[in-house]
């Protein structure tokens, strides 16, 4: 029998890897390039094709999103003060898809096809690309799995990880697999692996791909600088071993010089393009607004692990059972137990930290795909211990394992279908869909928020006027007219602020969102005028503006008429952001504005859970 055939855990990785490729092929999308992965990948054209990453002229990019449909919205460049536009995200993954690129662009000046950077010969090549890279990792886990654990519970963990966790719908689904945590969850399984050689027998020729990869993660990911605690903590489980390691280390310092420099050298073009578009050679803010960062101080771990909106332990229950695994872990294997331990809490604290914890629109968290990898270890040693012991005890956990496995499964066949959400479960919603392909009737109305028309589920929402305003109480303006002697507002170009609510956000409801109208009578007196009047909304964290918008309904000359915007609100930073309504006056002329009012409508039930 060939050797190959000899190692049952080589077959799976492949049989793996087969799974990869054609379900990738079986849920193909005619473009992969959207949202994130757009703004990740945006540097390529801008710099090879436009030949500008200023975006100081942002045309190039615009047409490209008109065009390919890549973004609902823009969010992922913001101008600044001085005109330019500097990307939202670092450009680590625009790095790793340069090959794609390189290849897509050939491909697409021998073909004919548009070479703008996004047309179907880049979107192939980035798609199969990512394919690739799923592969690498399934692969270089496998590796790294059969040096601690024995061929069968290597095997079984291979199994686990593809088919029981959220990660089956990331590297096999809608092209999900082009988006950041494929390619981290790859790099750990080779951070774990080169680690591993690196101090079994140290050398430059391992420390070296150890550094780049080290430094590809933090480049795109900056939080991926906790991969570090890895390779450091590495062997060190009590004093002796930490002075034997600080020995060690000492002895290699020309290798230790080499990685640090390894990662310098990889991160230097990302602060030599942040001084170049910003003046400064650090871009503090994330997307330029304050509508995303860390709360530090606050983060929302209950919610990230628990929450049926996003929680992990909900949706990938199987990672319960690895995260129980690292009390095995630190008896079986203490060399790698404080290298994994300090890694996955200081991990796990930057992803709850993140003001967005729920991570857009994923099965699951998918900013714990990653980590999966590395806690991989506690899984095995868990079932290290189980089957050290009683038969029973061995079976029931292997019983569990299969029935999380086909949750999981099922769950992500829920998520394909659209059954499950990928932003607005609740508890109430996740019960009435639970173990059923299809939305049952009049379930949608348990989700979290209704975009479209929110307010179809009136009975959810109580109405309450918020705020009012009819001068009544300001004699000296008031004016005899068709409708009587009313008080009112005089705007113009030295007063270009009307009536306005200001107020916190927690105030206006206790829920994730509400549906504001903001209402009031105008009066204008040119036709220039006619779309003049914004009614502008916006949020405020520390002072900075987000989610700002301005609804100019159309008035006509001469006459007081009721105008009105009704819109529902975004996701906030947190409930205690300041929330500001009010009337702006565009114009260069004069208008007249009274009765303004705020109504909000929110559910009669708290549903952020």
């Amino acid at each position: 029998m060939p050797a190959f055939l000899r190692n049952p855990t080589r077959i799976l990785a492949v049989f793996l890897c087969l799974f990869v490729i054609v379900n990738n092929f079986n849920n193909r999308i005619k473009n992969y390039i959207t949202w994130d992965a757009f703004g990740y990948y945006l540097y390529l054209p801008q710099a090879f094709i436009a030949q500008d990453l200023t975006l100081k002229d942002d045309t190039f990019a615009k047409d490209l999103i008109k065009k390919y449909k890549s973004t609902g919205h823009i969010y992922q460049f913001d101008r600044i003060k001085n005109g330019n536009q500097p990307m939202k995200y670092t450009m680590g993954m625009a790095l790793v898809y340069l090959p794609a690129f390189a290849v897509g662009h050939v491909a697409a000046k021998l073909s004919g096809a548009p070479a703008d950077g996004m047309s179907a010969p880049y979107q192939t090549s980035v798609f199969i690309w990512n394919i690739l890279i799923s592969i690498i990792g399934i692969l270089a886990l496998r590796s790294f799995l059969v040096l601690w654990f024995s061929e069968g519970i290597a095997g079984l963990l291979l199994i686990l990880l593809v088919f029981g966790t959220n990660y089956l719908a990331h590297i096999s689904m809608g092209g999900q697999n082009v988006l950041s945590h494929n390619f981290l969850f790859t790099s750990y399984a080779l951070v774990l692996l080169l680690s591993h050689r690196w101090h079994a027998q140290p050398s430059m020729r391992r420390a070296i791909p150890l550094a780049i990869i080290s430094g590809l993660m933090i480049l795109a990911r900056p939080t991926e600088m906790v991969c570090l605690f890895i390779p450091i903590l590495w062997g060190i489980h009590d004093k002796i071993s930490l002075q034997a390691k600080l020995r060690m280390l000492g002895a290699q310092w020309r290798q230790l010089l080499v990685f640090a420099g390894i990662l310098f050298l990889i991160g230097l073009p990302q602060f030599i393009y942040w001084k170049m578009v910003t003046g400064h050679w650090i871009l503090a803010e994330y997307g330029g607004t304050s509508n995303e960062g860390f709360d530090w101080l606050s983060p929302n771990t209950i919610n990230v692990l628990f929450s049926y909106r996003k929680g992990w332990f909900v949706y990938t229950p199987l990672m319960l059972l690895a995260c129980l695994g690292l009390i095995p872990l630190y008896f079986r294997r203490p060399q790698l137990f404080w290298a994994v331990f300090i890694y996955f809490i200081v991990n796990l604290y930057l992803v709850s930290a993140w003001s967005f914890w729920w991570y857009s629109f994923c099965f699951s968290q998918r900013a714990l795909i990653p980590c999966m990898a590395v806690l991989a270890l506690g899984l095995g040693c868990l079932i290290e211990e189980a089957w050290s012991h009683f038969a029973v005890l061995k079976y029931a956990l292997l019983a569990l394992m299969l029935m999380l496995l086909g949750l999981n499964i099922f769950q992500t066949a829920q998520y394909g279908l659209g059954t499950i959400s990928g932003d607005l479960m609740t508890k109430e919603y996740y019960w009435a869909v639970f173990g059923k392909l299809h939305v049952p009737a009049g379930a949608k109305e348990k989700l979290l928020v209704h975009t479209e028309n929110p307010l179809q589920y009136r009975h959810l929402y109580t109405r309450k006027v918020i705020a009012y305003e009819g001068y009544e109480s300001q004699p000296e303006q008031s004016l005899t007219d068709s409708l009587g002697k009313n008080h009112w507002k005089k705007c113009d170009p030295s007063h270009a602020f009307g009536p306005g609510l200001t107020t916190l956000f927690h105030s206006v409801t206790s829920t994730q969102h509400a549906v504001l109208r903001m209402s009031a009578k105008v009066r204008i007196f040119s036709p220039a005028d006619s779309q003049k009047v914004a009614f502008v909304t916006h949020f405020q964290h520390s002072g900075k503006a987000y989610h700002y918008r301005a609804a100019r309904p159309k008035a006509v000359v001469g006459e007081w008429q009721a105008l009105s915007t009704e819109f529902t609100t975004l996701e906030t930073r947190t409930p205690y952001d300041t929330l500001k309504m009010y009337v702006h006056y565009t114009g260069s002329d004069s208008i007249h504005v009274d009765d303004f009012k705020v109504e909000a409508y929110d559910r009669t039930t708290k549903k952020d859970k």
